[in-house]
């Protein structure tokens, strides 16, 4: 090399050594470390407000520039999980690339889940969360020294465990696994018989569906099935009448032409997102679609306004006011079954307690006014409904 060479490789090796902000470098660290190297909470915490540096799990940090990795997640774990526990639930979920957090989870971190054999003592450590269960050695890998359940074993925890909503979005993520089959999970369910949540778990197994791209797709798909609609298909794609491609919708049913949209925060945010969603939406309808379009507090409230509006023949808002509410409510009694049945129920005893009070009202102004009282009229002293007077 001569020496013309020699700076400008100089400078280039020094512009490939990445500038890491602690001494830590590249590798994880935990937040008990850092007295080790004079580094402050204070200093910590500004370090990852400006974005220098990130946390992993719960109490570990590494330097923003370090890639993610499955061998970073498996080093940053194992300076949480004491030795003899097994990572486990959403943690090991995460670990194989799934994020099985619930609703709302993601702003804080949660405590690593670890697992040990039954019998073993309660686990009190910060930033891990501990329980007991079987362990047999089939339901475990061990990836850079770590210690965690299978796809196999971990999807069925989180289908025993999470709330339906939230194991069915974690099922159709982890079914998403290249080496994951639906019949390793439906083996691990056979071996948990009379263990809390086993029948859950194979009433989502049985519905859930890799072609979900979303946990709110997920929990889309679940309220309809809640509702009595048959499942529905997801990532339908729409061709027109010459066979081109037109859109793809998130989920609907083709025998109907009936289409929902689930529209999200985080993908639905932008104007041009917004446009080009109204442009293929419109590309559907013109091929004869049908849309109802659905947002989070549709589908996570505890109203029926999705059900009304998914059940409505024009897939259009329901609004409910005047005779409009029994009409709908028929429309919906063979969809929800006995729930709403129920519900029409009450519509008519409270049409009834309506017409009562009306004919006692009626009855006590003629008395008053001195007219006769026929056999057929409600006594002057006649009882209002005892729910009307509360």
């Amino acid at each position: 090399m001569d020496d013309r060479d020699g700076p400008v490789a100089h400078i280039r090796q020094s512009r490939a050594v990445p500038s890491y902000a602690t001494s830590f470098g590249p590798e994880p660290f935990a937040a008990r470390e850092i007295r080790d190297v004079r580094l402050t909470r204070d200093r910590l915490r500004l370090l990852v407000a400006r974005g220098r540096v990130r946390r992993v799990v719960q109490g570990v940090y590494v330097d923003a520039l370090v890639p993610d990795s499955r061998e970073l997640r498996a080093t940053a774990i194992a300076r949480v999980v004491p030795a003899g526990r097994v990572v486990c639930g959403r943690t090991a979920a995460w670990f194989w690339g799934v994020d099985a957090l619930a609703m709302g989870a993601h702003r804080v971190l949660p405590d690593v889940d670890v697992m040990g054999s039954p019998g073993t003592a309660a686990l009190r450590r910060s930033g891990a969360l501990g329980c007991t269960g079987p362990l047999p050695d089939d339901d475990l890998d061990v990836v850079a020294g770590v210690a965690l359940t299978s796809p196999a074993r971990t999807a069925a925890d989180l289908a025993r465990l999470l709330r339906r909503p939230d194991a069915l979005a974690a099922l159709d993520a982890l079914l998403r696994l290249p080496d994951l089959e639906r019949e390793q999970i439906r083996a691990v369910l056979d071996r948990f018989v009379g263990y809390r949540g086993v029948v859950q778990g194979r009433e989502l197994l049985a519905i859930a569906d890799a072609r979900s791209e979303s946990p709110q797709e997920s929990r889309t798909r679940l309220r309809c099935i809640d509702a009595g609609f048959p499942a529905p298909e997801p990532q339908i794609k729409v061709f027109d009448p010459v066979g081109t491609f037109v859109a793809r919708l998130d989920m609907g049913w083709r025998e109907w032409l009936k289409a929902v949209e689930f529209d999200g925060d985080k993908d639905h945010s932008t104007l041009l997102q917004q446009r080009r969603d109204r442009a293929r939406r419109r590309h559907a309808e013109r091929c004869g679609w049908g849309m109802a379009v659905v947002t989070t507090e549709h589908v996570m409230g505890h109203g029926l306004a999705f059900e009304h509006g998914i059940a409505d023949p024009a897939f259009r808002p329901v609004v409910l006011h005047g005779d409009d509410r029994a009409g709908v409510t028929r429309r919906l009694a063979h969809r929800l079954g006995s729930a709403t049945t129920h519900l029409e129920r009450l519509h008519r005893r409270l049409d009834d307690d309506h017409h009562h009070v009306d004919r006692c009202v009626q009855a006590e102004h003629r008395a008053e006014a001195g007219l006769e009282v026929g056999d057929d009229d409600p006594v002057r002293t006649c009882e209002l409904p005892e729910q009307l007077l509360r």
